[in-house]
């Protein structure tokens, strides 16, 4: 994870001891087999079961990254606001790593990440953003403050009507149901 590595140095901090660990969606006693022949095998012992619940338990969907924080798992070691603000973290890595590979910047979608984020957070994940993101759509339920992109447009959607206004100030309408603001090149 160097592109996650590099987002903490340039954002947040460098001694925090980040390690992420893939876990497969095939159980681990296949490990001494090659995939096809291990995927195949876990899915012919959990058919029935699998079968009777209506549900494939192996397989990629149910493969997971678990963010190590000096290596505790982040989910028990990190408060909610930090694991909301590592998982943005991973979204820019993820970007990057796009970028790079495919050689695009994605459209990203936000919703509502101030909820679990203080302000200095906020802050620091839109200057990230504003550097490393093609154009961004992000909805919440408060008014965005201190967005640093050059482009954009606020839009306040209220009753199903969605209206372009001037400022952020003029968005922060309580009545108003949702605010999305997109970051344009």
């Amino acid at each position: 994870a160097p592109q996650l590595q590099e987002l903490l140095a340039e954002g947040v901090s460098t001694d925090l001891e980040l390690s992420l660990q893939y876990v497969s969606g095939i159980p681990t006693r296949y490990d001494k087999l090659e995939f096809r022949e291990a995927f195949l095998l876990a899915l012919e012992e959990a058919k029935e079961r699998d079968k009777d619940q209506g549900v494939t338990r192996i397989g990629p969907h149910r493969a997971d990254v678990v963010l190590r924080i000096k290596n505790f798992p982040a989910r028990d070691y990190a408060s909610t606001g930090q694991q909301r603000f590592l998982v943005l973290l991973l979204k820019l890595a993820e970007l990057q790593v796009l970028k790079t590979r495919l050689g695009l910047k994605p459209i990203l979608l936000l919703d509502d990440i101030q909820s679990e984020l203080d302000r200095s957070h906020v802050q620091t994940f839109f200057r990230l953003l504003s550097t490393r993101a093609g154009q961004v759509f992000i909805s919440a339920t408060e008014a965005v403050v201190d967005v640093p992109f050059a482009h954009r447009a606020h839009f306040k959607i209220d009753h199903g009507h969605a209206e372009r206004v001037l400022s952020v100030k003029d968005a922060h309408d309580k009545d108003a149901e949702n605010l999305t603001l997109t970051k344009e090149f």
